[in-house]
């Protein structure tokens, strides 16, 4: 199993985003923990910017202002 966690200060641009995406598909990523995410919610397409192919499931403990924020994914598998 591979995992990454990650202080992105930051998941507000499609710029960080594909970096993130770039680690997840060069480390054939299991588990993907972000912190300091400074966003409230998240939509479908910016999850999938992160996921890309793989298909993971998200959740998420919302920013405090403009600070804070953690988001955790896993990839689905079937056993």
């Amino acid at each position: 199993m591979r995992c990454m966690f990650w202080n992105v200060r930051g998941l507000g641009t499609a710029h960080i985003r594909g970096l993130v995406l770039k680690h997840v598909i060069q480390e054939n990523l299991d588990i993907v923990g972000i912190q300091e995410t400074i966003r409230q919610d998240f939509n479908d397409q910016e999850l999938k910017d992160i996921s890309g192919t793989f298909d993971f499931a998200w959740k998420w403990n919302p920013a405090k202002c403009h600070s804070g924020g953690l988001l955790l994914g896993g990839e689905i598998r079937e056993f």
